[in-house]
């Protein structure tokens, strides 16, 4: 398909943008009933004085989720991983890694993104043999990061859970209040957005804000081609695999909320992010700019 057949659409996508979407107070209220039901899952987890992976890895269903009538499926099994990662750092440092953005969110982080490495993340927390980890090899690597000066700020337990609660707050929002008003989500399938040409003309046209299994259609913007691009909530930063290649723009499908975008870096670290946090709806076309 050529760029001039796509280009009118494109500009018509670009134009739904300049209409900022901003959630319902109803919305908000809803998503901050939600988000106080998952922080309280959040800490019911790291409750335990020897909390168990089995528990780390249990289902957080939450009653707001099906009055919503939208799912929270990832935010459901991020929870745990959440709860996990913080007992890591409470046990270790007594205090919690988040990144700040000028949006004002303040999201926890992983260990991965705490190092600077998925390998040596997933070690630290998933490590078979946990005397190598918690003896001198663990102990030097992780004072020779905090020796640097971008290491993520550090912040006691209650101003992590505040910092939590609130990006979930935000995050959901956008879930509750991101689908176009009166949308029937049946399945977490809707039509509303899928345009008709898809149909009419038998190929797999989509634009970005279009809707498939309740997921959203998103073009990242990058400065280069050629590039892997990876996403995050911006509510706890650990990042997954979004799309590739860029052309210099890439394609991928997320469900609504506020994300954070990276590609791969030097090893390590292992992702490079762009300092700014996007909101879909209805930032369908993110302008990253670094890289």
């Amino acid at each position: 398909m050529t760029q001039s057949r796509l280009k009118p659409d494109l500009e018509r996508q670009s134009n739904q943008e300049t209409e900022e979407f901003e959630p319902s107070q109803l919305e908000l209220e809803s998503a901050k009933r939600a988000s106080g039901q998952f922080v309280s899952h959040w800490k019911r987890m790291m409750s335990s004085d020897r909390p168990t992976t089995r528990r780390f890895a249990e289902k957080v269903r939450v009653p707001e989720e099906e009055k919503a009538g939208v799912s929270f499926r990832d935010v459901s099994a991020t929870i745990g991983l959440i709860a996990r990662q913080s007992s890591y750092f409470l046990s270790r440092f007594r205090k919690l890694p988040c990144f700040g953005f000028s949006t004002g969110d303040m999201p926890l982080c992983s260990a991965q993104e705490f190092f600077g490495s998925k390998k040596l993340g997933d070690k630290i927390i998933n490590g078979s043999n946990k005397d190598e980890f918690n003896g001198n090899y663990l102990g030097d690597t992780e004072q020779r990061f905090l020796k640097q000066d971008n290491h993520p700020m550090m912040v006691d337990m209650e101003e992590g859970e505040e910092y939590l609660r609130d990006g979930l707050t935000r995050f959901l929002a956008h879930r509750v209040g991101g689908y176009p008003r009166g949308a029937l989500l049946i399945g977490e399938t809707t039509t509303s957005r899928i345009l008709d040409r898809c149909q009419l003309s038998g190929t797999n046209i989509v634009m970005p804000g279009d809707i498939k299994n309740g997921l959203m259609m998103v073009r990242v913007k990058c400065k280069s081609s050629g590039l892997r691009v990876h996403s995050s909530p911006a509510y706890f930063l650990n990042f997954g695999y979004f799309g590739d290649p860029s052309t210099p723009d890439v394609d991928g499908w997320l469900l609504p909320g506020r994300y954070v975008f990276a590609t791969d870096g030097p090893s390590p670290p292992d992702y490079l992010p762009d300092n700014a946090v996007f909101l879909i709806p209805s930032q369908y076309n993110p302008h990253v700019k670094k890289f």
